[in-house]
């Protein structure tokens, strides 16, 4: 047990609600879903970032990781791309309207983050034996397993396979 489990056990209630994970679940409950010895649990553990805890899905400690092979490269353009071609654009004009202009831009622009990132990507039907996530239930003092019907935080794939969603 952690001092983060209660946060992340609340996190999973509010997921539930969502439709995010199933309902929570014992293992002879997945076993009578994929067949006892036919999934694989992966720990949810809490990780403090500021004022906010963030489950990660421990898929090493599960050995989860083991069985992807990545060759992929991820290529993605700079950070400040935005800016290059705004910069770029008004290359023609001076002084107080160039500046004007790009202020105005950056705004507009921003850098928001994507809403709910991972958990806006589905995972496959035929891979949920794979996406159980185990959590830990401080009010009980129990595992409690639960099917995660979108992208896990944790596996080695997780930015390989993020990265692929534009596609």
């Amino acid at each position: 047990p952690s001092d983060l489990d209660k946060a992340i056990h609340d996190t999973a209630k509010e997921q539930v609600q969502r439709g995010l994970l199933s309902k929570p679940m014992f293992k002879i409950q997945v076993d009578r879903i994929f067949g006892r010895g036919k999934w694989r649990a992966i720990r949810r553990r809490g990780l403090q970032q500021h004022d906010k805890v963030r489950g990660i899905d421990n898929a090493r400690a599960s050995t989860t990781n083991m069985a992807a092979f990545l060759q992929d490269t991820i290529t993605t353009t700079p950070h400040d791309i935005a800016i290059q071609i705004l910069m770029w654009l008004f290359s023609g004009q001076e002084g107080a309207s160039r500046i004007q202009a790009l202020r105005l831009l950056i705004i507009a622009l921003g850098a928001d983050d994507l809403a709910d990132a991972y958990h806006g990507v589905p995972n496959a039907i035929s891979q949920l034996g794979l996406c159980v996530v185990a959590i830990y239930n401080p009010v009980i003092g129990l595992m409690e397993f639960y099917i995660s019907y979108t992208h896990l935080f944790g596996l080695s794939a997780a930015v390989v396979n993020f990265n692929r969603l534009p596609e």
